[in-house]
């Protein structure tokens, strides 16, 4: 098999030769927009990229993936827009065709708004998990939102102003908060069709960017990216968190092995993951549940206990929280999904 490569650049036409996709089309938007995605599993890259266009000065769309490489694409901006940005885990970084050629990115655990005026070449950098949503909106559409807003507007608002003056290819981030996490979360495990799947996209779309601004009037955290050996203990942590998913070790006992105090461990896991060890923890074990459940071999119950849960209620909670939906209905919509 031939080696891959630790990095990639990808001209758009001949990407689908190096990452052969099949496009998954998606009519569930009603008549308001479109939706499609494309579903990938090579040596390269697989997991799962969609897209929801709902006119020219708005879209949206989502990765949930894994990356043996980093992947490195030219995008000509064209107009300029405006993207509020959402690194739940993984990296992404991009290098702009500016006279001032400078490049940015967020690491895990941010969110922020971009402001697009020159090309670009973003890249995805490599990850056991990349999960990251982008909701754009153009500059004419935004300013046009912003003239509707009256006097005493929130300082997250006026920040938005001025930033949207400057008029320069910029991003400002500011850590994730919970809200927004969950609001990728649900948008990505939306489950309507139709005109009620077109409205609940575009009312996520205000959410989050309302998200965005109310976090703009807010002092900035910096977050320090970790360095290459700061991120190879938390691999080794999430090894451990994983290897048992019945019977996961203590936290502490985990903070000990890869020779750091707990708050430390929390604090860098967070940094490189984009949210504390047993949300993590909690996240990988519903991936690995709902795995158990589309192989069709495995009961509910069955699932709930290969995952470590003894009670079938918080394993049905917990299933909720993180797709959107309880495993009898996961398991009603792929009965469905496979008779079509």
């Amino acid at each position: 098999m031939k080696r891959l490569k630790s990095s990639y650049d990808l001209d758009p036409w001949d990407a689908g030769e190096l990452t052969p996709w099949e496009p998954v089309v998606s009519p569930k938007i009603g008549t308001t927009g479109t939706e499609w995605s494309c579903k990938g599993n090579n040596t390269l890259l697989s997991g799962l990229y969609q897209e929801v266009v709902f006119n020219d000065d708005m879209f949206m769309h989502w990765t949930d993936l894994k990356l043996a490489s980093d992947l490195w694409m030219p995008v000509e901006t064209g107009d300029a827009w405006f993207a509020f940005q959402f690194t739940l885990t993984g990296a992404w970084e991009s290098r702009v065709s500016s006279p001032k050629r400078r490049s940015y990115g967020q690491v895990a655990g941010q969110m922020g708004v971009l402001h697009a005026r020159w090309d670009c070449k973003p890249g995805w950098m490599a990850s056991d998990s990349y999960v990251h949503l982008t909701a754009v909106i153009s500059e004419a559409r935004l300013r046009q939102w912003l003239g509707q807003i009256e006097a005493n507007e929130p300082q997250g608002v006026a920040r938005l102003r001025q930033f949207l003056d400057q008029n320069d290819h910029a991003i400002i981030s500011r850590p994730i908060t919970e809200k927004a996490a969950q609001l990728v979360r649900n948008t990505m495990a939306c489950d309507y069709t139709g005109p009620l799947r077109a409205w609940f996209m575009e009312a996520r779309f205000h959410d989050l960017a309302i998200e965005v601004i109310d976090a703009l009037g807010d002092k900035p955290e910096p977050i320090r990216p970790l360095r290459s050996s700061e991120r190879d203990s938390m691999k080794e942590a999430s090894d451990l968190l994983l290897a048992n998913l019945q019977s996961p070790p203590e936290l502490s006992d985990v903070a000990t092995q890869v020779g750091l105090s707990v708050s430390t461990l929390k604090r860098r896991f967070a940094a490189e993951f984009g949210k504390p060890p047993f949300a993590y923890l909690r996240e990988q074990r519903m991936k690995h549940a709902r795995m158990l459940l589309e192989t069709g071999r495995t009961s509910v119950l069955e699932a709930a206990d290969l995952v470590g849960y003894a009670n079938p209620s918080n394993f049905t909670a917990a299933f909720r929280a993180t797709f959107g939906l309880n495993p009898q209905q996961f398991l009603k919509q792929l009965r469905s999904s496979s008779h079509r």
